[in-house]
């Protein structure tokens, strides 16, 4: 059979490239007061509604004729989307042409552009580019880093050995948010464990010093950075234990109402003084570890590290992309994805697919009729260093959402590698009655796409603290939210996830179970 462009796993087949997956699903679906869950029919109308629909769908196909699948029995009706996966496809192809989206750079412009271009060609209304300020950061030009065992001797002090490897940017070293810059050689480094207090008194002198963390997860990384500059390191390194390549992570604080800021805004005392803040591979990490051991044993031999580390970091504006469909009320559900990546690669996973699966998902609910709701579709920017863009976006409209906002429903690395290291799509709500709807939806998804539930595991957990992700956002500030997460991915933040990686097939997951329910609530209302 046909294979998804781009792909090349058994699974990926056109098996699901039927007229039918151009049309809608319509499932009856006998709503309730808010958040109760639903009621379905009995199980003899059921079985009988599913063979009314399949011989109808049967007929359509081989007369050639649009598919509209409905459920005689009951309204209103859930109706499951179509996805189209290819065309989806196609989207990342176009968002990953340009590289990096990191936030305030050209890529996520150029991104942004292309959102509300096809927002617009969808039929969108009030589609609109949002600017919104923060102080961001972007690694420039030249990024080295050399790590270094120096015998000398011990009478004369001369270098009579050097032992040195050059790390190679982005394969052993990344540049994390919010680093410093530096120019330097031969910088002592040290030892400081998992950089908890106890590890920084048992290291001894620090100011000056290089600080290589074994990251056990106790500290967070902005933890960690803190602990650096309160101790008054010129470096901070940082390697995760079985981590076999670097990746881009951020720093950040909080603010007054508890959501996530930048680094520098957060802790203005370190503005002017942040250190080179960087993560090493496992083995560039280990390597230089087992020279400050080294250099422990021996009072003739040193660790030591040259680098040269650029960063700007200034006020800049990430992109934040809405489009509506206008209901017959002014309140709103949300769909979003944050398009925004790391700078060490193009993010193809992480979050071009959820970015894909929104303005593919704008592209069919524009067909589903006159809505009781407005729908608003978001793509967000600086999600990745601190959900930037989508708190942003609240502060600017906080009235009007907090009027008009009923349901956020968020699409983050909703994708499985199937096969290779995951075949799940959870999903995380905040609400314990939407999880009992979702889970309703869920069910009725598995009866009408086996092939997919039987693939694919769709976990629904509930959770009152909401994940780190843009849904996290809403969530802070009272809103009921939904999102969608993925599985697998284990070229998460580096510059291996790329379009390769993507699993086109479970693209629709997602769409079909969160975003069906999303446009029953807008036809319906809560």
């Amino acid at each position: 059979m046909a294979e998804a462009p781009g792909c090349g796993r058994s699974s990926c087949v056109a098996r699901y490239a039927t007229p039918l997956c151009a049309a809608y699903k319509r499932i009856a679906l006998i709503s309730a007061p808010r958040w109760r869950p639903v009621q379905f029919p009995s199980s003899f109308e059921t079985t009988r509604g599913r063979i009314i629909a399949v011989a109808l769908v049967l007929l359509l196909l081989v007369s050639g004729a649009a598919a509209w699948v409905w459920w005689p029995f009951g309204e209103p009706e859930v109706e499951f989307i179509a996805f189209d996966y290819q065309r989806a496809y196609e989207d990342i192809e176009a968002l990953t042409a340009n590289g990096p989206r990191f936030a305030g750079g050209e890529a996520e412009l150029l991104g942004a552009e292309y959102v509300a271009s096809q927002f617009t060609e969808a039929g969108l209304a009030r589609v609109t580019v949002h600017p919104v300020p923060w102080t961001l950061y972007e690694p420039v030009g030249t990024q080295e880093l050399t790590i270094a065992r120096e015998e000398r001797d011990p009478v004369l002090g001369a270098t009579i050995d050097r032992d040195e490897q050059q790390l190679s940017h982005l394969e052993d070293f990344t540049v994390l948010a919010f680093s410093g810059s530096l120019d330097d050689s031969d910088i002592e480094a040290i030892f400081v464990g998992n950089g908890d207090d106890a590890n920084y008194s048992a290291a001894g002198p620090v100011s000056g010093r290089a600080v290589l963390v074994a990251n056990d997860g106790a500290l967070s990384y902005s933890a960690l950075y803190l602990q650096a500059l309160d101790n008054g390191a010129a470096v901070s390194l940082i390697y995760d234990a079985g981590r076999d390549w670097p990746i881009g992570k951020a720093s950040y604080g909080a603010d007054a109402r508890g959501h996530m800021i930048p680094f520098p805004e957060a802790y203005p005392e370190y503005a002017d003084q942040l250190i080179p803040h960087l993560m090493l591979s496992q083995t560039a990490g280990q390597q230089l570890q087992d020279w400050i051991d080294a250099a422990e044993e021996d009072d003739d031999v040193s660790a030591l590290v040259d680098l040269d580390i650029n960063v700007v970091i200034e006020l800049r504006e990430t992109r934040v992309v809405t489009g509506d469909i206008v209901g017959k009320s002014s309140q709103i559900v949300m769909l979003g994805a944050h398009m925004d990546t790391h700078y060490v690669g193009d993010g193809a996973v992480d979050n071009t697919v959820g970015t894909a699966e929104i303005i593919e998902m704008a592209r069919q609910f524009v067909q589903a009729g006159e809505l009781e709701y407005t729908v608003r579709f978001a793509t967000w920017g600086a999600e990745e260093l601190g959900l930037l863009g989508s708190y942003g976006y609240f502060l600017q409209n906080e009235a009007a959402l907090q009027s008009d906002l009923r349901l956020y429903l968020n699409f983050d690395m909703t994708h499985a590698d199937l096969g290779e290291s995951g075949d799940s799509i959870p999903f995380e709500v905040n609400n314990p009655d939407l999880k009992a709807e979702i889970e309703k939806v869920m069910e009725l998804w598995r009866e009408w796409f086996p092939a997919l539930a039987a693939d694919y595991q769709t976990p629904v957990s509930y959770a009152a603290v909401a994940g780190p992700s843009d849904h996290r956002t809403f969530a802070m500030e009272g809103f009921t939210t939904a999102t969608g997460y993925g599985s697998g991915s284990a070229e998460y933040h580096t510059q291996y996830d790329t379009i390769e990686q993507i699993n086109v097939e479970s693209l629709q997951i997602a769409p079909q179970i969160l975003g069906s329910y999303g446009l029953h609530v807008a036809r319906h209302g809560l």
